[in-house]
């Protein structure tokens, strides 16, 4: 049991690996590949000591698809970089997220042990890693699969946060990362207070000011482009999410959204009900 969380990070990461051979470009890798590179260029030239931290060098390198935040455009970024040649750079684009979903399985399985013991976790992490949906997003360089890893790295933080100083400290900085990854991470402290209100209401306020202080100066410290007109940006940030199109889906033999009607409400419960 204790090689466990090893072997699922060897599986998950291999399973994907194994079969994404022959998967092209999905839409949103198209948009992801140049703001990458331009964030592995800005990390290179201030690891030279070039500092390229003036407000035209930064909105050089982070401007375009300024809607989508740092982490994810970072770590495909740097894996081009370790794999320069253009016939590479869908590999590498990819291979962080393989990554991650690989640490998402050893994370949901250290959870439950916490929490149940080892074959519930066992099992709890199989059958995320094999829900078809899942399984799909981990091919691909997207936000989903970060986001869903950084959810569960803070759930695990906030948890060992409760006893440990440490650890509430680490929940406001992989929170911070959060909410570099993906808006949606700015939810996920609306389900951690109010379980730790409840069950753990003596122990949590570390976490919680963690969560409130940390959490929000590691997100702007993580996002180059915040670091000028800050408050400006990320209410534009908010604002262009707030709006955003409605996404086109095909559903019951139907395109919905983009300049037609959205889906139905029962959309998204029936999804899960037959994909989960």
């Amino acid at each position: 049991w204790s090689l466990m969380p090893l072997l699922l990070l060897i599986v998950g990461y291999g399973s994907v690996i194994l079969t994404w051979r022959d998967i092209g470009y999905a839409w949103d890798e198209s948009y992801y590949y140049e703001p990458a590179q331009k964030a592995a260029d800005w990390l290179t030239a201030a690891l030279r000591g070039e500092k390229p931290f003036d407000r035209a060098s930064i909105d050089t390198y982070w401007e375009e698809r300024s809607e989508h935040p740092s982490v994810q455009k970072l770590l495909s970024g740097i894996a081009m970089r370790a794999f320069p040649e253009p016939q590479d750079h869908l590999f590498a684009m990819r291979l962080p997220i393989a990554i991650l979903f690989g640490l998402s399985l050893t994370l949901i399985y250290q959870l439950g042990r916490r929490m149940t013991g080892n074959v519930p976790a066992l099992a709890a992490a199989l059958m995320y890693g094999t829900m078809p949906q899942i399984f799909g997003y981990a091919h691909f360089a997207t936000m989903e699969t970060p986001v869903v890893f950084m959810m569960l790295l803070v759930t695990l933080c906030y948890l060992r946060g409760l006893d440990s100083p440490f650890w509430a400290v680490m929940t406001g900085i992989s929170f911070g990362l959060l909410l570099a990854t993906k808006i949606n991470g700015f939810f996920l402290p609306v389900a951690l207070v109010t379980w730790g209100h409840l069950y753990a209401r003596r122990q949590h306020v570390n976490n919680l000011m963690a969560l409130l202080i940390l959490g929000p100066i590691c997100f702007v410290l993580a996002w180059p482009w915040l670091w000028h007109d800050t408050a400006m940006r990320i209410l534009q940030y908010l604002a262009f999410h707030a709006a955003h199109q409605k996404t086109a889906v095909y559903f019951l033999g139907q395109m919905w959204g983009l300049e037609g009607p959205n889906a139905p409400w029962f959309y998204p419960p029936m999804m899960i009900a037959v994909t989960t």
